[in-house]
């Protein structure tokens, strides 16, 4: 039986069992299944740690940011080339300009494995965002952070505009 899931209009192919009543492959399963949630991410971390590694993973870039908090943000985006307008945008949240410290191939679920990874990290107030442990920063320093692409030579142009916090929020007030 084959995965009926499919990815940018074309159909994975990959040997597939039957899941909630679906034929879906572990990826597409776990891809399908995944809500965001701490057990969903353990789970699909235990199941890829299963296979090995051995694992598709989905379309995009895992991304390590240092924030001008001190602590590090692990996030994900589909299209490479959208690198530097999400930094930006991550930066302006911040008021301040973040430091990229790596990159890695994968999006969604590579970035719902690391954080299940670093689950002991998590700063919970915040989000998505850990505390810079040797751990962490072991992580980040597997991926790479590769100058010559299109999205990071924009961000290293970009200047960050001071704004103070009441204009931030002004802004956002309004309709």
């Amino acid at each position: 039986m084959e995965c009926s899931r499919f990815i940018d209009h074309v159909r994975c192919t990959r040997t597939a069992q039957l899941k909630w009543g679906i034929p879906l492959c572990d990826t597409c399963s776990m891809f399908v299944w995944m809500n965001g949630s701490k057990s969903a991410r353990l789970l699909m971390k235990e199941a890829v740690d299963r296979a090995g590694g051995e694992i598709y993973w989905d379309y995009g870039v895992t991304y390590y940011l240092l924030l001008p908090n001190g602590n590090i943000k692990i996030g994900h985006v589909v299209d490479p080339n959208r690198l530097a307008g999400r930094w930006e945008d991550i930066s302006r949240q911040f008021f301040g300009r973040v430091t990229p410290l790596a990159t890695e191939y994968g999006g969604r679920l590579k970035e719902a494995y690391r954080h299940a990874e670093l689950e002991d990290w998590r700063v919970w107030a915040v989000g998505e965002q850990f505390t810079p442990s040797a751990e962490v920063w072991q992580a980040a320093s597997i991926g790479h952070v590769p100058m010559g692409h299109r999205g990071v030579q924009e961000f290293a142009k970009w200047t960050i505009r001071p704004q103070t916090i009441e204009q931030w929020n002004s802004k956002r007030a309004t309709p």
